[in-house]
């Protein structure tokens, strides 16, 4: 009989493990869908969304270039951007950063390349770190392409 008991006890484990497994693997990536001029489409909604949640501001300037989302325990989404050489102060200025908190060395904190996301390919990219609602992180990384614009990289999570 205790022998019963603990196949039904083991069994039941593995079943529990198994569930959970299986919830936490079936989280997907939601990324932004191309239009019919492969533009990347990020709703005025969703920046407005991402404003308040990130306590920033996007410029008038914003052309989005990529922006994906994974709903998870722990989520995260990554957004890359451009905007006008001109307008990156006042993006700093709203933003929970300070410029000169931006280093190279912090590159690291945009994680790894996937995809369209590659931090890795610009020469230099000065990026910054902010806690943010008590239990999120914001990284920010600049890419100064040249002297009309500059890509911005935005790697948030939950911890």
């Amino acid at each position: 009989m205790a022998g019963n008991f603990k196949k039904l006890k083991t069994k039941w484990l593995l079943i529990t493990l198994l569930t959970i497994w299986v919830a936490a693997c079936g989280n997907e990536t939601s990324s932004t869908k191309n239009n019919a001029n492969n533009e990347v489409v990020v709703t005025q909604e969703t920046l407005k969304k991402l404003e308040h949640e990130w306590k920033i501001q996007f410029p008038s300037s914003t052309q989005i270039l990529g922006f994906s989302h994974e709903p998870a325990m722990d989520s995260m989404a990554r957004l890359q951007f451009s905007v006008s050489r001109a307008d990156v102060a006042k993006f700093v200025a709203s933003s929970p950063l300070a410029e000169e908190e931006f280093e190279d060395d912090n590159r690291y904190l945009l994680g790894p390349d996937v995809e369209w996301w590659a931090p890795s390919k610009p020469a230099k990219l000065p990026t910054a770190q902010a806690y943010i609602n008590g239990s999120e992180v914001l990284n920010v990384g600049m890419d100064q392409v040249d002297s009309e614009q500059t890509v911005i990289y935005i790697l948030w999570h939950e911890t």
